[in-house]
């Protein structure tokens, strides 16, 4: 199955601060992200993830999986998208070390000045933009030195920019888990003006791009689903207070409902409560599939343009009052 060939396909991942509630433990979140991982690149596709490079994050985890998975082969199944914010705070020898693991794995870019550039390793360096023009850069200082030639904006506009930028490489999203900013769990606060799933969420239907919620592992992912009418709000996880911005996020998310097109909105509904792994996967696989070739159609297959109605009052499916 090449359904997906030559497209990418971004994945939006992290533990869910409900996740024990509904009685999954941590390993099957990396089992499923793994899964869904052979499952898109038997499809074709290059997966898409933007994070740091914590020697126990799921970026690495990542590398290491597809490392170990898809070594000695002609492509490379993964690309790597690191936020401006991230770059900054990050020294040029974690990123040396990091993009020379991943190397024949992952193609990284940063996403500085606007626009998404490519990063290689070579010989103790890095490469920013190859060819020409190229920056090379040997340490901290000459990381400090091109950075300063950008304007720094405020973090959470700088990580909302680069998942909006990210998304324009991208036919579609799935995603898992995210942050919910439980005011109680210091470790479940959130950098950006949102939710990061949230807002990869909305960027992605407001560009008219398939999003597939695998919502069973709760996090932010499954109110997103609740919010788009794929979950009943009585799957809603009761929780404690949560940040500000949390509740609004998904008032934008809920405006956004008739982005999904009417042919693949009952299998959405489907797979957003589905924690059969693999069949979740291949589902997910299919609904992109369907989505990207036909992206505003009803269940007959004529086109019906859906305008976004983010920023505007909320659709009927609405996420619950507390």
């Amino acid at each position: 199955m090449t359904i997906l060939q030559g497209k990418v396909v971004a994945i939006s991942v992290s533990d869910a601060p409900d996740r024990a509630k509904l009685g999954y433990p941590a390993r099957e979140i990396e089992r499923t992200v793994f899964t869904l991982c052979a499952v898109l690149i038997r499809a074709g596709a290059t997966i898409q993830y933007a994070g740091d490079l914590r020697p126990d994050g799921w970026t690495f985890k990542l590398f290491r999986h597809l490392a170990g998975a898809y070594a000695g082969r002609s492509m490379t199944p993964f690309v790597h998208v690191v936020p401006e914010p991230v770059v900054r705070r990050t020294s040029f020898e974690t990123f040396r070390a990091g993009l020379a693991e991943s190397r024949g794995t992952a193609d990284t870019v940063f996403v500085v000045g606007g626009r998404m550039r490519r990063v290689y390793p070579d010989t103790g360096t890095l490469i920013v933009d190859p060819g020409a023009g190229q920056v090379v850069l040997g340490d901290d200082a000459s990381l400090s030195d091109w950075l300063a030639g950008f304007p720094t904006a405020p973090a959470p506009q700088a990580f909302s920019e680069a998942r909006r930028i990210a998304t324009t490489a991208a036919v579609g999203r799935v995603s898992l888990g995210g942050k919910m900013g439980l005011l109680d769990v210091t470790a479940d606060r959130y950098e950006g003006v949102m939710p990061g799933i949230a807002d990869e969420a909305i960027v992605t239907l407001q560009a008219g791009k398939a999003y597939v919620p695998l919502a069973a592992y709760g996090g932010s992912t499954r109110d997103v689903a609740i919010a788009l009418g794929l979950l009943d709000a009585s799957e809603r996880v009761p929780r404690g207070p949560q940040a500000d911005t949390y509740d609004p996020a998904m008032d934008v998310v809920a405006g956004l409902t008739e982005q999904i097109p009417n042919h693949v909105r009952a299998r959405l509904r489907s797979i957003a409560s589905d924690d059969r792994t693999e069949h979740a996967a291949l589902c997910a696989v299919e609904v992109i599939a369907a989505w990207t070739e036909s992206p505003a159609a009803d269940a007959t297959g004529n086109v019906e343009p859906k305008p976004s109605k983010a920023g505007g009052s909320a659709s009927k499916h609405r996420r619950p009052s507390r």
